[in-house]
Parts: structure tokens; C-alpha cells; sequence
């Protein structure tokens, strides 16, 4: 049924140069909107959004959830149905910020002793050692890993800037096995499957 809008959200992702794992977001975000609104998407006003966006948070959805309904709804609202979009009259949700908690040296070591699995051990290494993301992990190349430098080139970041990072000692050990091992693929350390099948979807 709305096929349509999500061509025209998608498209105006790809003018803004937006990433096309972002427009998939923007879509799948927009459709529970979509469906609870029920009424053709050329019909849709500033007020359903409002009355949808204000039950979302009287409901006790998490701001990072809200957020994230939020930016796909003004998105689509902006770019695509060219309706004004007040952020005073529909604001985000604050977020209560806290410092994260960080593992030991001890529970990191203990996490990896404990993974069987050869390459989601090298994945976890790769994590922790340098702070990447889940889709800058399983977009490393092998040649982004420096043994001589013990540094990590990541490419592909969410913001589309290019950085590096430090390649722990026991993570290249683990690298190392990793690669020698009948797991590993010629090129790619950590190649990118179907999103049903890739390591991301496991629970």
C-alpha cells in the first residue's frame, strides 16, 4: 500500500547522500506510522504525526527508540511531502546521559576465553580493541589491518569519515589464527552476508 512513499523517502535519501542502509531504517520506521495512520500517505498532516509521536512517548517508549521514529518521521515530512515541521511544537526526546559502563581488562579476556566460535571471537576481539562499530567490523577488509603499525584502518563509518584505530597485541594473535584458519575467506575478514543469515542476527 505505500510502496510508493517509501520509492519517494528513498530517493530523497540518495539526493541527500544518505546511506542506503539509512533509507532502509527511514522505511522500516515510517511503516508502523504508516499503518497506524491508515489513510493515504498524500493525506497525511502535521497533526497525525503529532497525536502519533505524542502516544509513542505517553506509552514510555525509550528516547533513543523515539528518536530514531522521530528523525524518519521529519524526514519524510520535510523532504518528501514538503510540509512544515515545527521542532519547537514537536520536539525530540531528551536523553538521560550517564557514563557507559566499561569492562575490565579481566572481563574482556574472560568474554573471548569463553567464545568457541574462531571468527565471532576475532569479531569480539576486533570490537573491543578498537571501539568499532557492529557494520564497521563486518566491513573490514584484510588489508585494513596493520601487523607493523598494530593499527586498524576503518573505512565505511557512520559518518562517512575514514579513521584508525590500535590493534591490540592479543587481537592480532587471534587475527592471526584466524586467518590461518579454514574459516577465513581469501580477501574480506569478516565478509557481509544476507542480513538473515550474517552473525548481526543472532540472539
Amino acid at each position: 500500500m505505500y510502496e510508493d512513499i517509501f520509492e519517494l523517502v528513498t530517493i530523497a535519501a540518495r539526493k541527500k547522500n544518505l546511506k542506503e542502509s539509512t533509507a532502509r531504517a527511514y522505511c522500516h520506521a515510517l511503516s508502523p506510522f504508516l499503518n497506524t495512520i491508515g489513510k493515504p500517505w498524500q493525506e497525511l498532516t502535521i497533526a497525525d504525526v503529532d497525536d502519533y509521536l505524542t502516544a509513542k512517548r505517553l506509552a514510555g517508549i525509550m528516547p533513543e527508540t523515539y528518536n530514531h521514529y522521530y528523525g524518519a518521521l521529519r524526514f519524510m515530512y520535510k523532504r518528501v511531502l514538503k510540509l512544515n515541521w515545527d521542532e519547537d511544537e514537536i520536539p525530540r526526546m531528551k536523553r538521560d546521559r550517564s557514563l557507559p559502563t566499561v569492562l575490565s581488562r579481566a572481563e574482556v579476556h574472560a568474554i573471548l576465553d569463553v567464545t568457541t566460535n574462531l571468527k565471532y571471537k576475532a569479531i569480539f576481539a576486533v570490537m573491543y580493541s578498537g571501539g568499532l562499530r557492529v557494520s564497521e567490523a563486518t566491513h573490514l577488509h584484510y588489508d585494513d589491518i596493520s601487523r607493523s603499525n598494530h593499527s586498524i584502518h576503518i573505512h565505511n563509518t557512520k559518518n562517512r569519515m575514514d579513521r584508525y584505530t590500535i590493534l591490540a597485541d592479543r587481537t592480532l594473535d587471534i587475527l592471526t589464527e584466524y586467518w590461518f584458519s579454514a574459516e577465513s575467506p581469501e580477501t574480506f575478514s569478516f565478509p557481509v552476508r544476507q542480513p538473515e543469515n550474517t552473525w548481526i542476527s543472532l540472539r
